[in-house]
């Protein structure tokens, strides 16, 4: 894999091609071509992939970028979030009075409490 590959990968996991492709809107052959080799982003383009990636939570920096690709503004992607950490809080409290469909959901329940 090209040095520059392994920021997409931090940022949208191992089938980056779709997400990058989306973000950027650089057809999805170009982005199949440089990863195979034939060619690659431009510098600046490789510099900025990075310095999204080494930051903290790159994965979710990659899954709002997606969100924001298609067409979701950041305070909807905030409300949309912080509806999850409601769900998840109340979950978690509810675990073990109800659990029945959360553990049914997770496929792993030593997975239920980690944080």
């Amino acid at each position: 894999m090209a040095d520059w590959q392994e920021w997409p990968q931090r940022l949208w996991g191992d089938d980056w091609i779709a997400p990058m492709s989306e973000v950027l809107n650089i057809n999805r052959r170009t982005i199949e071509r440089w990863r195979a080799g034939e060619g690659e982003p431009n510098i600046g383009l490789q510099t900025e992939l990075r310095r999204l990636a080494l930051r903290y939570g790159a994965r979710a920096i990659g899954n709002v970028l997606r969100r924001m690709a298609r067409g979701e503004t950041l305070k909807e992607i905030k409300a949309d979030i912080r509806e999850h950490q409601i769900a998840t809080t109340r979950i978690e409290v509810e675990l073990g009075k109800y659990g029945s469909i959360p553990i049914l959901a997770s496929r792993n329940t030593d997975a239920l409490l980690d944080d």
